[in-house]
């Protein structure tokens, strides 16, 4: 939605902002399975 407004004054476009906040948001989860995630099988 926002691509065809930014491409006149932005060749490149808005594409690579998609990856790079599916990177962030997948490293957020990952940090927050790391820090509040329960192993398989535990018993706590």
């Amino acid at each position: 939605m926002t691509d065809p407004l930014v491409c006149g004054s932005f060749p490149p476009g808005t594409h690579f902002l998609w990856h790079i906040l599916n990177a962030v948001m997948l490293g957020v989860l990952l940090a927050a399975t790391a820090r509040f995630g329960k192993a398989v099988g535990s018993r706590q």
